[in-house]
């Protein structure tokens, strides 16, 4: 490893390695099992573990549940105010999506390399945050679709903009969405 050859790399954390299955491989491409995918199964399961304990329903909550549902709170207050009634249906997934960031952060953060095993940040990687933007823009734009069909469009032009400007702020508008992924 390169800290016990006594040079440090700081961009050595952010290095993808396989763990196990080097010579696993599809139609020439290489499927090892690496610490980027083991860092992620076990964000997983820390998320599976802190919403089964939360789970429990009880009439009086205790710690584990009141933190469970502080989360769902604040994230279904968020999207009500942001999207309306309407925004309820999408907060398990905002909140899976916000829940997975928060905890691959934290875990990443944890200093655990004392021991030997070396945290990896998921986030790190344009992958992961690649594939869930793309992942939320598809969203966003098959729902928008679905509700509006190609009125879609005409929501990029705010009401009253006098007709001479509407080509111009439509193609800002357009830009400005497409950008955010």
């Amino acid at each position: 490893m390169v800290a016990e050859s006594g040079k440090i790399d700081p961009m050595h954390q952010f290095l993808i390695e396989p763990m196990f299955g080097k010579e696993w491989a599809i139609a020439g491409h290489n499927i090892a099992f690496t610490n980027s995918a083991m860092w992620m199964v076990v964000t997983l399961g820390v998320l599976w573990l802190f919403m089964l304990g939360g789970m429990k329903r009880e009439l009086i909550p205790g710690r584990w549940q009141a933190a469970v549902e502080g989360f769902t709170g604040f994230i279904s207050n968020m999207m009500q105010a942001n999207i309306g009634p309407e925004g309820k249906k999408f907060t398990p997934y905002v909140f899976s999506l916000f829940m997975f960031i928060l905890i691959a952060n934290i875990l990443g953060m944890m200093p655990v390399g004392v021991f030997g095993l070396h945290p990896f940040t998921v986030t790190s990687h344009l992958t992961v945050t690649g594939v869930l933007a793309v992942l939320s823009f598809a969203i966003v734009l098959i729902v928008g679709f679905w509700r509006h069909g190609f009125h879609f469009f005409s929501l990029f032009i705010p009401h009253g903009t006098p007709g001479y400007m509407i080509p111009l702020i439509f193609l800002i508008e357009l830009f400005s969405f497409l950008i955010r992924p």
